[in-house]
């Protein structure tokens, strides 16, 4: 039995739209717990959003390192400060 490009291709494509969903709802998830951790430190979910907005390289990139949400709430509001 011989494989065709054109199956090849279509497995391909069929892995590739399941891994974006599965990133897509691993960053869904990681945002409602970054969410709730600045609620639980006192931060209006307007303005959490807005500062994950403007500094999400920063907290991408603690998440990244493996770092709790609650850690990178803390940092994020010892170092942008402004943003609260």
């Amino acid at each position: 039995m011989r494989v065709t490009a054109l199956e090849i291709l279509a497995a391909l494509g069929v892995a590739a739209i399941a891994f974006a969903a599965f990133m897509f709802a691993k960053f869904i998830g990681f945002k409602k717990r970054l969410m709730q951790a600045f609620g639980r430190h006192g931060v209006p979910y307007h303005v959490a959003n807005d500062a994950y907005s403007r500094a999400a390289d920063f907290i991408n990139s603690m998440n990244a390192d493996g770092r709790p949400v609650d850690e990178i709430v803390v940092e994020t509001m010892r170092r942008y400060p402004e943003l609260f």
